[in-house]
């Protein structure tokens, strides 16, 4: 299946617009149809929003894997940092635009962290 046919299904079966998924995508309602019309590709920021909003994995989303369930990485991870807990109900209780704001600001903060060798 297609990236496109993927969107359309996903977004019909949570029973979200196009508006409604570009918001958690944070992207503007015209980008996001060019994603269901196969004539864009969304960039990693926006399948990861997609991906998580569906509860699905990345690769399910974008046909490598016919396994919808996240990687059991990721769950440990979450329950060994209870920081990520902490910031992941932080930004669930966000808007879409504000979400998108603070992924943008948290991405940043990494890019410009020192890190410790």
């Amino acid at each position: 299946m297609e990236l496109s046919d993927a969107l359309k299904r996903f977004r019909k079966t949570y029973n979200i617009t196009q508006k409604t998924a570009a918001e958690i995508a944070g992207i503007t309602e015209r980008h996001y149809q060019r994603y269901e019309y196969n004539t864009a590709f969304p960039n990693i920021t926006v399948l990861i929003a997609l991906a998580n909003h569906y509860n699905i994995s990345i690769d399910y989303l974008i046909g490598r894997s016919n396994n919808p369930n996240k990687p059991e990485d990721m769950d440990l991870a979450t329950q060994e940092i209870p920081e990520i807990l902490t910031i992941n109900r932080m930004i669930k209780n966000m808007t879409p635009q504000e979400r998108a704001k603070a992924v943008r600001v948290l991405m940043a903060s990494f890019d410009n962290f020192e890190w410790d060798n």
